[in-house]
This record gives C-alpha cells, structure tokens and sequence, in this order.
C-alpha cells in the first residue's frame, strides 16, 4: 500500500521544486486582510517569509480567509501560523484547491488556526487540505472538511484526506475531522510516512475508501486522546500503523471497518501497547476491537461491545502472544456464530498471558486467575476526564478484582481519578 517514492515524486510535481531560503533573525509578518492576494494576505506573507518566520493572524478582524487562486505555498523549512483562536482564524479551500502546500523539509506549525474545505486532485494526492515534506504539527487546530482524491495516472493513490506529511504528525490539543481519502490509499483524516501523536486531541468522523479511516501512520501513540467514528473500506477503521502503537489512556470508539479491525491494525514487527484506556462499540467484517501482527501488552483496559459482522468470529482483540493484566475483554459480539472476545489460534506459537482479568470467551486458554460473568458495564460516556469511559455498576465482579502493574496513579480518566480506590484496583479502565 506504501509507495513513498512514487507519492513523492507526486508531490514535488504538484507543489514545485524544494526552494532553499536565507537564513536570518525569526521575525513575525503580520497578516492585515482577507484577501486571496496582494499586500498583506496570507498569500503574500509567505512569499516573503523565510525558514523560522512566525506569520501572525491574530491581528485579523475579518474571517475566514478564502484560497481562491490555488493552494499557498510555503517553501520555508520551517515556518509558523499563529492565529488568534481555531474558531476566529480558518483558512478555507472552498473545495476547489488544498489550502496549503509546505515544501520544506523542517515542521510546519498552526497554532489556533482552523484549514477547511480544502480539496487536491492528483495521481498522489496528499493531503486534502495540508501537505509537508517535512512534519506537521497542529496546536490548539482543526482540520476538517477537506477531500484528497487519486485520480490520473497509472496507479492513482493518496494518503491523508485532511492533513499529510513525510515526515511526522503531531496533534496537540487539536482535531481532525470530516475528512475524506477518496480513493486507494490509507488515512482518511491523517496520513504520515513519520509518526502520528496525538496528545489531548480527537481525530473523529473521517472516511478512508481504503485503509485508516482515522489515521495512518508508521508509528502512532495516542494520549488522553479519542479516535471516533472514522470509517475505512477495507482495514483499520479507526487506525492504521506499521510499526510502534501506543494507546495510554485514550478511546478508540464507534470505528466502522469494511474488512478487519474495527479501532486498530498494526502490522509487521513493533512494540504495541494499550494502558487504561477503552475500546468500544467498533465494527468489522473480522477483528471487531483491535488486532496486530507480533506482540501486544493491554493493561487496566476495557474492550467491549465491539462487534464482528461476518460468517466467521475472530475476536475482539489479537495478537501472537498477547498479555492482559486487569483488563475487561467482554461483551462483544459476531453475527456469523458464537461471539468471541478474544481472539487468535489454539496452536503453539499462540500464547495469552497474563493475570486478574475478566473475559468472556477465549479461543485461548486463559490464565488460572481469570473470572467471568457480567462487568455490568454502563453505556460509554462522559465520566470526567478528556476521554470517554464505561463505568461499572455497584455489583459488577470487576471492582477491587484487579491488579495496578503499572504503577499508576490514576485511572483512564487521568487527575482526580485514583487508580485504587478501596482494597485494590477493579479491572478495566475504569476505578469506581
């Protein structure tokens, strides 16, 4: 599905040869006016800029600026858009052109700036709406509504329907959402031959006619952070990676994938690990929750109502040696037979370990320690903290059944949440 190659040469075609500016004193340049074009628009501003420049919406009284002439090229190495706030300052495509185009190999940073409709038609499109060849970072941003569309030539494919980047990407306190990768290719909201982070951030409602309806990157790590309702053709509904995974109290829910995993697929060899954190209410046609290729260690996490939609049942969550410490696996669900929580293959080479967990059903043989039953789960919702949790009733047998591995001081929920509360910890991610 990779081809950075072929993207590449793509994209050098599409936004200009890499120019190398002067290197002087950082300076802001203001942005006075609205306009598409001329003295002091935002176009003209990053003609003049050079690498390390702050270019500064915040004194801007109108809104949004309109790109009506094409998308703006930013050739610095590094460069900086500060807006005043995400919901004053928006730099709109009008579906007609991606609204910004980096070609340095540095970071392009938007700080409290929102980029919208956005759309790029290309061979290798990249990018809806942002494209670098160096990294990306988003603060306190949004990116939504943009499209990037493979078409033309002899094997049309993109990545990143709102937000690409040879490098890598970073969300801080930020969103994507309502993006649209529309053709073969991963990551309908971001895509990266780099990393994807994101910390205190929501990457929701995105759509891949491919792979990584969320997201799509080599290595990926979500922090206090939610992946929600993305929708994938084929694999990944939520996220795609290829090699690192970290979900550290984090939300993956409501992803919907065409084949397999309805929140995560990791694939080749990495370290992947989900800590306090939930995942809930995904669909696919296999692998509901999240699956990956080699090892995956999940603590103090829920992983229920996640639901298979094909004639075989493979689990809610997989992977070749798999560890579980105090965690809810229970409650998904298979349309094609009988209902599988977690998953994989009853044969050497295929191991579960692990201790103080509850699960439902098991293609693997569990640990000794292992209890059943109902985690008398409420519906996932808003019980403090950035993310979304499922609390667990009075009775249910999670509560003071699990272990704190980790060391942790809170719960999925973060400050103001104690990780043990009574005797001991209660399994899963959330402590009531």
């Amino acid at each position: 599905m990779r081809n950075p190659t072929a993207f590449l040469f793509s994209a050098l075609l599409a936004g200009g040869a890499l120019v190398h500016a002067p290197q002087a004193r950082a300076a802001n340049i203001p942005v006075t006016n609205c306009n598409n074009t001329g003295a002091g628009s935002l176009r003209n501003a990053a003609t003049i800029a050079i690498s390390g420049d702050t270019i500064d919406l915040r004194a801007l009284g109108c809104n949004p600026i309109n790109v009506t002439s094409g998308q703006i090229v930013l050739p610095q190495s590094s460069i900086t858009l500060l807006g005043r706030d995400r919901l004053q300052n928006t730099i709109r495509g009008n579906s007609t052109a991606r609204v910004l185009n980096h070609t340095g190999g540095g970071t392009l940073r938007l700080t409290r700036v929102s980029l919208s409709y956005g759309r790029f038609t290309s061979g290798g499109a990249l990018g809806g709406c942002v494209s670098s060849q160096g990294n990306v970072e988003l603060r306190q941003s949004r990116v939504h509504h943009c499209d990037a569309v493979p078409q033309g030539g002899l094997e049309p494919s993109g990545m990143g329907g709102g937000v690409f980047a040879v490098g890598n990407v970073l969300l801080s306190e930020s969103s994507v959402f309502a993006n649209r990768l529309l053709g073969e290719g991963a990551g309908g909201g971001i895509g990266a031959f780099g990393s994807v982070t994101l910390d205190r951030s929501q990457v929701y409602d995105n759509m891949s006619a491919d792979a990584g309806g969320g997201l799509d990157g080599e290595d990926v790590s979500l922090s206090y952070s939610m992946v929600l309702r993305n929708t994938s053709t084929h694999d990944g509904g939520g996220v795609t990676a290829h090699g690192n995974v970290v979900v550290n109290k984090s939300t993956m829910a409501g992803n919907d994938a065409g084949w397999n995993c309805g929140a995560l697929c990791a694939y080749g060899d990495g370290t992947r690990s989900i800590h306090d954190s939930t995942i809930s209410g995904n669909t696919a046609t296999s692998d509901s929750g999240a699956s990956v290729s080699g090892d995956m260690d999940v603590r103090n996490s829920t992983i229920a109502f996640n639901r298979e939609t094909g004639s075989q049942c493979w689990g809610a969550v997989s992977a070749l040696n798999l560890r579980l410490e105090s965690t809810i696996v229970s409650r998904n669900t298979c349309d094609g037979g009988p209902d599988v929580d977690v998953g994989g293959f009853d044969f050497p080479g295929w191991t579960l370990t692990g201790s103080h967990n509850l699960i439902g059903t098991s293609v693997l043989p569990v640990p000794p320690d292992t209890i059943g039953g109902d985690p008398l789960l409420a519906p996932l919702a808003n019980n403090g903290g950035p993310t979304r949790t499922h609390a667990i009733g009075a009775a249910s047998p999670a509560i003071n059944g699990g272990n704190n591995t980790l060391g942790r001081a809170f719960d999925q929920r973060g400050a103001g949440f104690p990780r043990v509360v009574g005797g001991a910890p209660d399994i899963g991610a959330y402590e009531r």
